[in-house]
């Protein structure tokens, strides 16, 4: 048989309290929200306080109202104090001791933060105090060994107290830290160490924080040497590259041709003898056109302009490759494209020869070959062609001036203000040779 079903009724005063305990509870939440909202405003209210008392009392030490003593009785940041220091180590009478003071609290509140102890070094060093300067710039590089802004400025200060050694050991960790700021590094060193090899030597690092290798390091150093025309500095360097470097062909065309620039031909010719293993070079590379065109001291082609280079091995005067240059008649051309340095004895006489052959030249401004020195101009020159004609030998003879140690040889054509002067047609050379008078084969 079921239970009997028992009917709670509520009583009023029941109804009533549940009631009201949703609405106390609502109340201490509104309570507690209030109360984290008054502790976060005054916090604020105490920071901005503190910041506006830093602040005022900031100025009253720089206005000299206050001492620096009074940064103690509040707990600030070192930053307004090193403001302050920074500040007054620029006035027109800096206070050293003032300045010192201000730094050191700044120190014992941040001791191994580096560019504070790097601020005490360059204050000691106004003042004058050299033995505290370098203790101070010891420690703030030991703290931070591997960041290029402290370090530069570190070799910079090292620079100016005399410290030869630690400013280009410094300037070696600068590299290590940051290898694009090899220019500036070099320029400092340079300063300090006269002597390009003994310079590159402290400063060059073996490995750099973004892997940057060695020899990447070093062709830096030469272009720039390149493009300041430092030589010394340019042959340091590559005598720093590894073998391997040194025998990219890239690399080794360019430096050829900057030694050449920067008057220096012996040192082009070592560096090229070292790729080609060669021992005596041929006074004329290549002269048959037997091998690839690579510059260096062998046959070079800047900019083709419209014209067309190739080696061509199905027309020759010597059952090999000659060199065929087909102009397409679209441009009055002005052509100096092929060229060839050559080293000479000064004041020496030479006679350069080739084979030639032409087919449907349409200017009267036609191809020639001519010798140029660097410093006196040209030498000599063949007579231009045009039209068609089959192969026939050219020899041009020369005295190189006594300055001079280089001379280019060099396919010419001259623009013209002839009405028919958009060059058309091909021109064929072969069997290029440089030899004495009596015609004996010189070398280098």
């Amino acid at each position: 048989m079921p239970s009997p079903r028992v009917t709670r009724h509520e009583s009023p005063i029941d109804h009533h309290v549940s009631a009201e305990v949703p609405m106390l509870s609502m109340s201490a939440n509104r309570l507690l929200i209030l109360f984290s909202l008054g502790l976060i405003v005054a916090a604020w209210w105490y920071a901005a306080m503190l910041e506006w008392r830093g602040e005022r009392l900031t100025r009253d030490i720089i206005n000299h109202k206050a001492p620096a003593a009074a940064y103690n009785q509040v707990p600030l940041s070192p930053a307004p104090a090193r403001a302050a220091a920074q500040r007054s180590l620029v006035a027109d009478a800096p206070e050293h001791g003032r300045i010192d003071e201000l730094l050191a609290y700044s120190l014992n509140l941040r001791p191994i933060y580096a560019p504070y102890w790097l601020d005490r070094a360059e204050a000691a060093y106004q003042a004058g105090d050299m033995p505290a300067a370098e203790s101070h710039l010891g420690t703030a590089v030991s703290l931070w060994p591997t960041r290029p802004a402290l370090l530069w400025k570190a070799a910079m200060l090292q620079t100016r107290l005399g410290n030869v050694d630690p400013a280009l050991a410094t300037l070696n960790s600068y590299l290590r830290a940051d290898p694009h700021g090899c220019r500036p590094a070099v320029a400092v060193a340079s300063r300090l160490e006269t002597d390009a090899a003994r310079m590159l030597d402290a400063i060059l690092p073996d490995t750099t924080a973004d892997d940057v290798g060695r020899d990447e390091l070093v062709w830096r150093i030469v272009r720039d040497a390149r493009a300041t025309s430092n030589a010394a500095l340019a042959q340091a360097a590559w005598r720093e590259l590894s073998g391997s470097a040194q025998n990219n062909l890239d690399a080794v065309r360019d430096y050829v041709e900057w030694m050449i620039v920067l008057k220096e031909p012996g040192e082009a010719v070592s560096a090229w003898k070292r790729y080609r293993a060669l021992d005596p070079l041929p006074a004329l590379e290549n002269g048959g056109f037997e091998d690839e065109l690579r510059g260096g001291l062998g046959w070079r082609i800047n900019d083709r302009g419209s014209a067309r280079i190739e080696r061509d091995i199905r027309l020759d005067q010597s059952n090999g490759p000659s060199l065929k240059i087909t102009f397409p008649g679209s441009e009055n051309l002005n052509f100096h494209h092929v060229r060839q340095y050559l080293p000479v004895k000064p004041g020496r006489l030479y006679t350069l020869s080739f084979d030639w052959r032409g087919k449907n030249i349409s200017t009267r401004s036609g191809p020639y070959v001519e010798v140029h020195a660097p410093s006196d101009g040209r030498l000599v020159a063949s007579q231009g062609q045009w039209g068609t004609w089959d192969w026939q030998p050219q020899s041009l003879d020369f005295t190189v001036p006594d300055s001079v140690e280089v001379v280019e040889v060099r396919v010419r054509r001259n623009p013209t203000t002839a009405l028919d002067n958009e060059i058309q047609g091909s021109v064929w050379f072969d069997n290029f040779r440089l030899a004495a008078p009596n015609g004996e084969e010189v070398s280098d």
